[in-house]
């Protein structure tokens, strides 16, 4: 979901409950610093607890390009457990394909020197991981 810069007050004051994760970002770094605040306020009972606030910079992301998707990750395998352990067919919906067999580049599979760019081999790594757990589940993915 991305929400159109007239909403995003509207948002930060009172996000949508079902959402897991927020990507905040634009050129005006005040700004993103104040909505980041409003939303973690509304969110978080502690903003210092390390399992519902990650905050990842431009220079973290740019030294350690993975980090957003180890994030990612981390967080999934949290919220697949639980919904595995709730409900029989879990859909995961992500941005990003969490696999290389789903990503074309020149109408060819990416190869190892592509794949970082086209998809989150840690995310679908947890997925793969959590759907073989849960034999007597079923999960869907959708990219």
């Amino acid at each position: 979901m991305k929400i159109p810069p007239r909403n995003a007050e509207a948002f930060v004051r009172s996000p949508d409950p079902s959402l897991r994760a927020v990507l905040v970002y634009g050129p005006d770094a005040g700004l993103v610093h104040e909505r980041v605040e409003a939303l973690v306020k509304a969110v978080a009972e502690d903003p210092a607890d390390p399992f519902r606030v990650s905050e990842l910079g431009a220079r973290e992301i740019v030294e350690d390009p993975a980090r957003l998707g180890d994030e990612a990750a981390d967080h999934l395998r949290r919220v697949l457990a639980e919904a595995a352990g709730r409900f029989e067919h879990v859909v995961v919906v992500t941005h990003v394909p969490p696999f290389r067999e789903s990503c074309l580049n020149d109408g060819r599979t990416s190869d190892d020197d592509g794949l970082p760019f086209f998809a989150c081999k840690a995310v679908g790594d947890v997925t793969l991981a959590a759907a073989n757990s849960q034999p007597d589940r079923r999960f869907t993915v959708l990219c």
